[in-house]
């Protein structure tokens, strides 16, 4: 999967998109990665953890990610690692588009925006 993120990042950097929200989308791919070998013979809570994401992306914002974050922990409870990861990568989400504001890079769809749309491009790879 590392050869498949390199390629689209540098296509995207070709493409002239900001680095900001490469290396999110960088971020939602290595996470989604360690998930996926996480539950490798295990496919439920990576189904559910999908079904989380997605729900989240579809309502565009109208979840909170306290939420999301919240569903996520009791999902992974047994993989703090998995828990962990997930908390630092939106928290990372969310300074970076916090520096951006409306109309930013982001386009200003927020940390919650990004932060969807990357794990959901993530998810379909």
């Amino acid at each position: 999967m590392t050869d498949k993120i390199s390629a689209l990042t540098a296509r995207l950097h070709a493409d002239g998109f900001d680095s900001a929200p490469i290396a999110a989308l960088q971020d939602a791919f290595t996470y989604m990665d360690c998930v996926q070998r996480r539950f490798a013979h295990n496919p439920e809570p990576l189904e559910r953890f999908n079904d989380i994401v997605r729900a989240f992306g579809a309502a565009a914002g109208a979840i909170e990610i306290e939420i999301v974050v919240r569903q996520v922990s009791e999902l992974f409870v047994e993989h703090p690692e998995l828990i962990e990861g997930f908390r630092s990568w939106v928290e990372v989400e969310r300074l970076a588009t916090r520096s951006e504001g409306p109309g930013g890079a982001d386009g200003g769809l927020g940390a919650e925006g990004v932060g969807a749309a990357a794990v959901q491009s993530a998810m379909m790879w």
